[in-house]
């Protein structure tokens, strides 16, 4: 590997590592990757490898100073939307039959979900999920909220 460019991979082993892994820490490795690959440009084209560092350490902190907070905001709006406990009170059908305290099926927006019930519920009976738990719903009948 050329020794020029060793800032640039190592920046862009965080942005993939980040964009691989989601966004695990809210987009920060990310950020701190594309300061590392501005500072290995800047190294490359003749700047010193210790001022190349400076100059990602003031991305840095400026991303983390100014930029953070606002995008910050912006996100936490953006995945409230996509929460998955959006489907708490919707109405979904029973497509798998549910006995009391075991999993049975609904379909609830077009998908199917595994789903419990302290109730026993046949198939095409209409349920309102009433929370999220781990990987499947809990569900009742309408009238019992």
């Amino acid at each position: 590997m050329h020794k020029d460019i060793w800032l640039i991979v190592l920046g862009l082993c965080l942005v993939f590592f980040e964009l691989f892994f989601g966004a695990i820490c809210q987009l920060d490795i990310f950020f701190v990757g594309l300061s590392l690959i501005i500072a290995g440009a800047f190294y490359y084209f003749g700047v010193s490898w210790q001022l190349s560092l400076v100059i990602s350490l003031v991305v840095v902190l400026f991303y983390f100073a100014l930029l953070r907070q606002f995008y910050k905001k912006k996100l936490l709006i953006f995945f409230q939307r996509l929460k998955i406990d959006t489907v708490v009170g919707k109405t979904a059908v029973v497509f798998e039959p549910i006995h009391v305290n075991k999993k049975g099926a609904v379909l609830l927006d077009g998908e199917i979900w595994q789903a419990k019930a302290k109730t026993s519920f046949g198939k095409d009976k209409e349920v309102v999920v009433i929370s999220l738990e781990k990987n499947f719903l809990w569900v009742a009948k309408p009238e019992n909220l």
